[in-house]
């Protein structure tokens, strides 16, 4: 199953749209409020958080791949559903 869209809702929640149709609200505020990482950190900022969007391998992606989110983790249950 490959992520087909991605939507901004609010604060840190994004709407994801499947392949086959199903549909996921991801929170990722706890993922990265909670990084050690000062690039994933920098997505705090609401601004730069709203700038994602798919890569080239169908994955969600912000700035030139400074913090990818694959569509297997999504469905593993690595970050909080909603």
């Amino acid at each position: 199953m490959q992520i087909s869209s991605v939507t901004h809702i609010r604060n840190y929640r994004l709407a994801i749209e499947f392949d086959d149709d199903s549909t996921k609200t991801i929170d990722l505020e706890k993922y990265i409020r909670n990084s050690d990482s000062p690039v994933i950190e920098e997505y705090l900022d609401i601004d730069l958080f709203c700038e994602v969007y798919l890569n080239e391998l169908g994955s969600l992606c912000w700035g030139d791949n400074e913090m990818v989110i694959t569509n297997e983790s999504i469905l593993s249950g690595e970050f909080d559903v909603i």
